[in-house]
């Protein structure tokens, strides 16, 4: 199985060109973004990435199931490998919660695309024991684990759900490579000495991830290291006591994410094998 790197617009400034080009300089195999509406746009989309020998991963958001099938349609004509969906609402109960699921199953096998349902806060897929039980009910689900949520959910390095978020794992095709904390969904510098213990259970994680991706056979798995500026980078690292103090100009999430790439293939390389 190939490791695949993917790195979205968030924090970038510049037009699509300049932003498909850093990207693609910075040997980023994929560019992930929100999908535009306009068929002019796809169009000009489809053709940046094409141009540059990009993937792309189309990101999705929605409330109402109705509106699926378009979204799918235009990540088709894009030529998305994968969706990456945040579906719904954390307000829904469990039985809208399935109705919206069986839509999004429906219209994707209608339009032919792969979803990844995203581990996110505010949607279906909010917290581990809510998305153990469409994950156990919904046998062909799939994630896009996004476990920097789950920390700030449940203020937690997620100790007491590891059968939940086991089961996201088992499902993950794709990961927001993000570390996260009881208090923040974004840690500012994850190699900082005193994020040791978040980077390290946010790497076994992932490790975990990639290993049951292999073995049941995917070709290729996704990795993004969503780094972004404030409000994400949430609590300045600390050594001592002394505080960095981050602001959105003096902080700068491009390295943080080129490092966790860098990480990604000291640790596994860009090939995984299942003996």
């Amino acid at each position: 199985m190939k490791l695949s790197f993917a790195k979205n617009s968030w924090g970038l400034n510049g037009s699509l060109s300049d932003i498909l080009d850093r990207i693609a300089d910075a040997g980023f195999d994929t560019f992930e973004t929100p999908l535009p509406f306009a068929a002019q746009e796809i169009d000009r989309l489809r053709e940046g990435v094409e141009k540059r020998g990009l993937g792309l991963i189309g990101q999705a958001f929605s409330h109402a199931a109705e509106a699926l099938p378009d979204i799918f349609r235009r990540a088709s004509a894009a030529g998305c490998r994968l969706v990456v969906l945040q579906a719904g609402s954390d307000r829904m109960d469990l039985d809208a919660g399935r109705a919206f699921i069986q839509h999004a199953l429906t219209a994707a096998r209608v339009t032919g695309v792969k979803v990844a349902y995203e581990t996110h806060r505010g949607r279906l897929f909010y917290a581990p024991w809510i998305a153990a039980i469409y994950l156990r009910e919904f046998p062909e689900l799939q994630t896009c684990l996004d476990l920097s949520h789950w920390t700030v959910v449940t203020e937690s390095l997620l100790e007491e759900s590891d059968e939940s978020v086991a089961l996201a794992i088992a499902r993950a095709l794709h990961i927001h490579a993000r570390v996260g904390s009881e208090q923040s969904a974004q840690v500012d510098d994850p190699f900082l000495p005193e994020w040791e213990d978040h980077r390290e259970r946010f790497f076994s994680h992932w490790r975990d991830a990639i290993l049951a991706a292999a073995a049941r056979g995917e070709e290729i798995f996704t990795i993004n290291p969503e780094y972004s500026l404030s409000p994400y980078p949430g609590p300045a690292g600390r050594i001592g006591a002394e505080y960095r103090i981050r602001t959105t100009t003096a902080y700068d999430p491009w390295p943080v994410a080129l490092k966790i790439v860098e990480e990604f293939r000291s640790r596994f390389g860009t090939e995984i094998s299942v003996a």
